[in-house]
């Protein structure tokens, strides 16, 4: 059998779960960005724990 020539140029697949990753991520970011930039959230802190 013959195998059928493929689109070599689209090498990324299309899940269906990328955009809500991507929403999740922004709301993650708009919640606490400014919580760090306020100094509010202390994430050196936390990570010595």
């Amino acid at each position: 059998m013959a195998k059928t020539p493929t689109n070599k140029s689209d090498s990324s697949a299309n899940l269906g779960f990328e955009a809500k990753l991507w929403l999740t991520a922004d709301k993650l970011r708009d919640t606490l960005l400014p919580k760090l930039l306020s100094g509010e959230l202390n994430v050196a802190a936390v990570a010595n724990q």
